[in-house]
């Protein structure tokens, strides 16, 4: 019941990316992403004009662990397409 319980919980927050080529991004490892807000790119903006560290989302940035990872080669750039997950988030919600 608890290796299902971990299983389960992995997949709170779960990505799918398309990064430059690395062959260190495998299956088991943890990176650590600082993704950025989706919002209207005004608002965006003035948002970087009062504050550059509000850029990034605290609720979807932070460590994943790569579940899976698949290493291409395409009119000679190289991508590695990677899908990320984790199973909490990376600030305390409770204390916002």
């Amino acid at each position: 019941g608890i290796t299902q319980a971990y299983h389960e919980i992995l997949g709170t927050t779960q990505h799918e990316l398309i990064l430059h080529g690395d062959m260190g991004l495998n299956p088991g490892r943890v990176i650590n992403l600082k993704l950025q807000r989706a919002m209207d790119p005004q608002s965006f903006q003035d948002l970087l004009d009062k504050n550059p560290r509000d850029a990034f989302d605290e609720h979807l940035s932070g460590k994943y662990l790569i579940t899976s990872a698949i290493h291409s080669f395409e009119d000679g750039k190289y991508y590695t397409n990677v899908n990320v997950k984790r199973d909490s988030f990376s600030i305390d919600i409770d204390n916002i």
